[in-house]
């Protein structure tokens, strides 16, 4: 008879003896060595730890060279890494999603999602003629795919070659009618080759399928601004935020029309509403403190002295700049967790605003 203690140890060392032997089964089978990396680098995709994940499908590539898959999914980790650097490793990122991507689609040609992500890298980089090569090569076997006829579009446009690139947009938004940004890219074409009544419509028909779009009223009201028709264009802007009244963009788009107006007055008041509508979002702080910051207004503290309002500057009074600017910080500071297109945006200055016409 074994005793408790003698049982106990005889258990741990048939446990070790199991991971052991699976550990040392792995070590011999390099398939399965590349599924625990690749199993790896899945779950870093998924917890959007994306530099980790490159380490274990590029550890995989290393133990299966001539395996699609693994460079497909090496290449779509890269491109999510760079698009999310605004630096030059982000740049750097996404030639090494292009070479890896491309290696996957040299191994795999049916494989039509990396087709087109080679394709739409081309496009990037303004190899126009094959990206067009790409999204010929998708239509040949799937001719209903959306995505090869946008890149083809996009790939004609590049080459301004527009009719082309308005009958390939045109397929695409016939397979996806919901498609807004696809409706309004076709909208741009028709108004870049000056079909300017067509374009209306188009630009029309998206705020037709969805009138809350904030999209399709800042597309609609910029075709309008630029054909100068300012009335019809501050009347889509001012319909949208009645519609929308915690879209900083249509604030934002109607306070930078004012200022090419040069209706000062207006544009405050707007900015004003854009800070009591959406107080977290700092652009309307910043923007507002720009445009305090150019016209040079002082701010100054009233106060009721025996029944009548005296104006009583500071010594050193600072101005609506610092305040808007100050309010912008602390609207940061206290709205972390927004999203990130709100704790980061890409500022408009009111000095640029006034020389856009």
């Amino acid at each position: 008879m074994l005793s408790n203690k003698q049982s106990q140890r005889y258990e741990i060392y048939a446990l070790l003896l199991g991971v052991l032997l699976v550990w040392y089964g792995c070590e011999g089978d390099p398939q399965a060595k590349k599924a625990a990396h690749m199993q790896k680098g899945l779950a870093y995709v998924a917890e959007k730890k994306y530099a980790e994940a490159i380490l274990e499908f590029r550890n995989a590539s290393q133990l299966a060279p001539n395996d699609a898959q693994v460079h497909y999914q090496l290449g779509l980790t890269y491109l999510q890494l760079g698009l999310g650097r605004a630096d030059r490793s982000g740049i750097t990122d996404i030639q090494e999603a292009f070479r890896a991507l491309n290696r996957s689609v040299h191994l795999n040609a049916q494989n039509v999602d990396a087709q087109l992500k080679v394709g739409e890298l081309h496009l990037l980089d303004k190899n126009f003629a094959e990206a067009q090569q790409k999204a010929e090569l998708v239509l040949q076997s799937a001719a209903d795919n959306v995505e090869a006829h946008i890149l083809l579009g996009s790939a004609y446009a590049g080459k301004e070659e527009w009719s082309k690139a308005i009958e390939a947009l045109r397929a695409a938004l016939t397979l996806a009618p919901k498609r807004t940004a696809l409706a309004l890219q076709l909208a741009g074409l028709y108004q870049r080759t000056n079909d300017l009544a067509t374009a209306e419509k188009t630009y029309q028909s998206v705020l037709e399928a969805d009138p809350d779009s904030p999209q399709g009223t800042l597309a609609l009201a910029g075709f309008y601004a630029s054909q100068k028709q300012f009335t019809k264009a501050e009347t889509q802007l001012r319909q949208g935020i009645e519609k929308q009244s915690k879209s900083v963009e249509l604030y934002l788009a109607l306070a930078n029309f004012y200022a090419v107006q040069s209706k000062t007055a207006d544009m405050e008041a707007t900015l004003h509403k854009a800070i009591e509508a959406i107080p977290q979002d700092i652009r309307p702080h910043i923007v507002l403190g720009d445009f305090y910051n150019a016209v040079k207004k002082p701010m100054r503290r009233w106060r009721r002295i025996n029944g009548r309002r005296k104006s009583i500057p500071r010594p050193l009074p600072p101005n609506r700049a610092w305040q808007s600017w100050h309010s912008a910080k602390i609207s940061s500071m206290r709205h972390r967790s927004t999203s990130k297109r709100s704790s980061a945006p890409v500022v408009v200055r009111y000095q640029d605003v006034i020389t856009k016409v």
